[in-house]
């Protein structure tokens, strides 16, 4: 993949549905809006990484793109949801397993952007923020280390844009998430 293109920090897959990518990751957000994965113009762009984010995924995260990130938006639906709920983050350090614990649309807002906390308070007050609009999100029994945000374009008013947020589970659970939602 970084051969292809040096930008290359990670490949995102949730199975069962199409999202199966490169993420990329630049020095803004402008970018990969409009340029595609090996460098053309395509009004879809490419699944990149927040600039603000660490490349290799150490902090909090935000993950953004239009229309091949158009699965996300059926994170809405509940059943979808549920189906859809275990993905896989690969990086060239690691694998990362994640769990989706909330989805919903709302403003384009840069608070959604955050990846930094000033303290595990403010984490945890912004966690229930991102699962509160989303009356079957799920918060996670313990504290997580971090919080991945994708986001989408959304359709429900001018600018309005669809959120799905995830965690990190240990490899066992996921493992066993995936066997299933892979099945279905």
């Amino acid at each position: 993949m970084e051969k292809i293109n040096p930008d290359t920090a990670a490949w995102l897959w949730i199975p069962g549905t199409a999202v199966d990518y490169p993420v990329v990751y630049a020095k803004d957000n402008e970018k990969y809006m409009d340029t595609s994965f090996d460098g053309e113009g395509q009004a879809s762009g490419t699944i990149f990484l927040d600039y603000e984010s660490q490349r290799d995924f150490s902090g909090k995260h935000n993950m953004k793109n239009g229309s091949m990130f158009h699965d996300i938006v059926r994170f809405k639906e509940q059943d979808y949801f549920k189906d859809h709920q275990y993905g896989v983050l690969y990086t060239p350090e690691r694998t990362i397993y994640l769990k989706m614990i909330s989805a919903y649309y709302g403003e384009a807002l840069p608070v959604y952007r955050k990846t930094e906390f000033a303290t595990e308070e403010d984490f945890d007050l912004f966690l229930d923020a991102v699962i509160y609009p989303c009356e079957f999100g799920e918060r996670p029994k313990e504290r997580p280390e971090s919080l991945y945000t994708f986001i989408t374009c959304s359709y429900e008013f001018d600018d309005a844009r669809t959120y799905l947020h995830g965690v990190e589970i240990p490899e066992q659970e996921a493992r066993e998430a995936l066997e299933i939602q892979t099945e279905k």
